[in-house]
C-alpha cells in the first residue's frame, strides 16, 4: 500500500468564500477517491504563510528512509517548507528511520538551492527521473545521487510555469503518457530510450499527466476524456473527479499529494 501526505486547503491567496468552500469540497473528492483506489493517507494541518502548501508534491520528496525538503527560492520567507512536514516525518521515524534533510549543492551553502520535490522528481524503476527549469535547479542532480543512492536522470523543463508531474505520467510495463510540449526535445528522446511513450491527447490545461494510478485503478480529471480512454484501453478502471477549480491554479491531483516510496 503506498502511503500519500495531504494538507486540506484551509487558506488559499485570494480566494473567496464560496471559491474556498469550492475548494475544499473538490479536495475532499480527491481525499475519498484515493482511499476508495487503495492508498494510505496522512493529513498535515494547512499553513497560512507557506502559498499554495496544499501542493504538497513541491514541498518534499519521501523516498526510502530519507525526506529531501524542498526550497522555493521565490518565497517571501526563507522556508524549506512548512515545520509541520518536517514534524511528519520525525513523527513517522519513530516507526521507521527516517531521516530529514534538505538539498543544497556544498555542505556549507546557509541558503539551499531551489527544489520542487516530487513535483520536478519521478521515482520509476529503482531510478530518479529529475526535472530541471525554472522551479528546480539543474545541481539539485548531484543533491539527489549522494544523498538518495539512486541512478539520476536529468529532464529540462522548458515551460517556465510547469513542474515534470505536468508533462509525464508513467503507467504500467514500461511505458509512459507524455505531454512533449513543455519538454526539450533532447529530453523526451531521453525518455523515448527508456520507455514506450504515447502522447496525452487532452489539453494541458486540464493537466492530463497529473493522473494518478494505483494498481489497476486510476484516478482522472473529469475533463480529461481522451486520458480516461487511453487508460482504459491499457487496462486500467478509471475513476473520474472534478478538479476544475485547482486547475485554474496549475494544480491536477497528483499536485496535491506527495508519496512515501519505500
Amino acid at each position: 500500500m503506498t502511503q500519500l501526505l495531504m494538507s486540506k486547503p484551509e487558506h488559499i491567496e485570494g480566494a473567496s468564500a464560496v471559491d474556498l468552500c469550492h475548494a475544499q469540497s473538490q479536495w475532499e473528492t480527491l481525499h475519498d477517491a484515493l482511499i476508495t483506489v487503495g492508498y494510505k493517507v496522512d493529513c498535515l494541518p494547512d499553513v497560512s504563510y507557506v502559498k499554495h502548501y496544499y501542493a504538497m508534491s513541491r514541498h518534499g520528496l519521501l523516498i526510502d528512509n530519507k525526506a529531501l525538503l524542498a526550497f522555493h527560492a521565490s518565497s517571501t520567507h526563507d522556508q524549506q517548507t512548512s515545520p509541520y512536514l518536517a514534524a511528519w516525518c520525525h513523527y513517522h521515524a519513530k516507526k521507521r528511520p527516517l531521516r530529514v534533510e534538505t538539498t543544497r549543492l556544498h555542505p556549507e551553502r546557509t541558503v539551499p538551492i531551489a527544489y520542487a520535490g516530487h513535483a520536478d522528481t519521478l521515482y520509476i524503476d529503482q531510478c530518479l527521473y529529475f526535472g530541471y527549469g525554472a522551479n528546480s535547479v539543474h545541481e539539485i542532480a548531484n543533491d539527489l545521487i549522494t544523498k538518495t543512492g539512486k541512478r539520476v536522470v536529468d529532464l529540462f523543463i522548458t515551460d517556465p510555469g510547469a513542474h515534470l508531474i505536468d508533462f509525464v505520467l508513467p503507467v504500467h510495463d514500461g511505458q509512459i503518457f507524455c505531454d512533449p510540449s513543455g519538454l526539450h526535445p533532447n529530453s523526451v528522446s531521453v525518455l523515448a530510450d527508456c520507455f514506450s511513450l504515447h502522447n496525452l491527447q487532452d489539453p494541458k490545461a486540464c493537466y492530463p499527466a497529473q493522473s494518478m494510478i494505483c494498481g489497476q485503478k486510476a484516478i482522472v480529471s473529469s475533463e480529461c476524456h481522451e486520458t480516461q480512454l487511453m487508460l482504459a484501453e491499457h487496462g486500467y478502471e478509471v475513476l473520474t473527479i472534478d478538479m476544475q477549480f485547482f486547475h485554474s491554479m496549475g494544480l491536477g491531483p497528483r499536485a496535491l499529494t506527495l508519496p512515501l516510496f519505500v
